[in-house]
């Protein structure tokens, strides 16, 4: 059996959201993510992800944020948006949380938290890792 964790939460129903991040074509991270060329992130039922990170606190106001910046961080690290898109993730992460109804101040905390610190989070060296159980 192969299975990966760190995962804490899994969408149970299929999200969109408009990014602003455009690509050059429509393009598919596994059976999960896609993205078109005009900047709709499709996220499917299913998909896995670890909600807020670091000192943040899981809050209603913050997982959709989270949701949709863990998919675009997801989708820099396997290259399938390139590494100059992780400033459109982040100020994503910033207005989904706003429109979710995050206080401005807390929003800007994080925004300047995953400028400052998620860099790495983007990374390849940040894939997940399978693990194999018989």
């Amino acid at each position: 059996m192969k299975y990966s964790s760190g995962h804490k939460y899994q969408l149970l129903e299929r999200w969109t959201e408009e990014t602003g991040i455009a690509s050059p074509t429509d393009s598919s991270h596994g059976q999960f993510l896609s993205l078109t060329a005009g900047g709709t992130l499709s996220i499917e039922a299913g998909y896995a992800w670890d909600g807020p990170s670091g000192p943040a606190v899981d809050t209603p106001t913050f997982m959709v944020a989270s949701l949709v910046h863990d998919a675009l961080y997801q989708m820099i690290r396997h290259g399938q948006l390139s590494a100059s898109a992780r400033a459109q993730a982040d100020w994503t992460l910033y207005t989904v949380a706003r429109r979710s109804g995050m206080p401005q101040w807390r929003a800007l905390y994080c925004l300047v938290a995953v400028r400052l610190f998620a860099a790495a989070a983007a990374g390849s060296g940040s894939i997940r890792r399978t693990n194999e159980a018989q």
